[in-house]
């Protein structure tokens, strides 16, 4: 029994490299530069010029991950080609998985015509219920969010998505901060989308979601936010009754907080606590709703939370957020934010 789970961490990880590398080959192919390689519970992350290993036993539900290093997008031709290594690295890892599939079965085969080789047909079984879990994954969709061949097909034939994709990941890049000044190009490309979904639906998730990161920006590192985003938060606080259909999703509730933020950090106390006790309040007991929780009292109530806030473990805006936490980028936003109350 105990050789038959040793077996099963091995091919398992085994299984979940190769998807890996697979994404990381891709990203190769597009001469871009690897930032991470995640595979649990080891991350190897790569800090200029030299590479060094964390650990995270926290992050269960993520058995691995590839990450990029991006650069500056200052046109067409940058913004295509980090749209294709990004689908193309998907494809890969979809690709990788079927034929890590397609070998188990020949294995156990193999296994069976070669005299019930028990053996071969252990390792043969064990990879293909793996491999076939990961292509599965692969293919798997919930709302707008799925699994590797979802993202692939998803991204070549949405560029809104591609752009708020790339946007939210810039925060993984090793010079994150001067890649976010200097991206005017994906932020004019994004104000557009950012309009175009507003105009169609008010509450739009994509529009959300973007309004999130413009106003981040603005809170962690000064960069003016567009009228058509000032605009947008007005309507917002006069309708906001019209968001009930969307408060169970995640990146609403981190709108809800950075809107309130907002407010407060421009001297308009009365609608940031509105909209504390209106809706921030109410928020459901979890570590990502308790974090924002936390957030919007040391801000706007002038609470003082920050011996909790500026402890990086403490520190949790979304649901992979025992991952993310391990890239700078990621984290400084929120350390700065949190410490908005004791710096003015």
């Amino acid at each position: 029994m105990i050789d038959y789970i040793l077996l099963f961490i091995v091919i398992c990880y085994i299984s979940i490299t190769v998807h890996e590398v697979a994404h990381s080959l891709a990203y190769i192919f597009h001469r871009m530069r690897i930032r991470a390689i995640y595979i649990y519970p080891f991350c190897f992350i790569k800090n200029k010029n030299n590479w060094k290993t964390l650990i995270n036993f926290n992050c269960v539900g993520l058995m691995g991950a590839s990450v990029v290093d991006l650069f500056e997008i200052n046109n067409d031709d940058d913004f295509k080609r980090v749209t294709e290594a990004f689908a193309n690295s998907m494809l890969c890892a979809t690709i990788s998985g079927i034929i890590m599939t397609i070998l188990g079965l020949v294995l156990i085969i193999i296994g069976y015509v070669a005299g019930e080789n028990k053996s071969l047909v252990n390792v043969g079984g064990l990879l293909f219920a793996i491999n076939f879990v990961l292509v599965i994954n692969c293919f798997a969709r919930s709302g707008n969010v799925g699994g590797d061949y979802f993202a692939y097909k998803y991204m070549f034939k949405n560029n809104g998505i591609s752009a708020q994709f790339i946007f939210n990941y810039i925060k993984l890049s090793s010079n994150y901060n001067e890649i976010r000044r200097n991206n005017t190009y994906l932020r004019k490309m994004l104000i557009k989308i950012f309009e175009r979904k507003v105009e169609e639906d008010i509450t739009n998730i994509d529009a959300i979601s973007i309004a999130t990161g413009f106003i981040s920006d603005f809170l962690a590192a000064k960069i003016d936010l567009p009228e058509s985003i000032k605009i947008y938060l007005k309507d917002f606080y006069r309708n906001t009754d019209k968001f009930s259909k969307v408060k169970n999703i995640e990146i609403y509730k981190k709108f809800i907080t950075r809107v309130a933020c907002y407010y407060e950090f421009i001297g308009k106390h009365e609608i940031a606590e509105k909209l504390y006790n209106d809706l921030i309040i109410n928020f459901p007991k979890g570590e990502v709703d308790n974090y924002y929780k936390l957030q919007a009292e040391q801000i706007i109530l002038h609470k003082d939370n920050y011996a909790i806030l500026s402890d990086r473990k403490n520190i949790k805006p979304d649901t992979f957020y025992t991952f993310y936490r391990l890239f700078d980028g990621y984290i400084s936003d929120e350390v700065y934010i949190n410490g908005l109350r004791n710096s003015k």
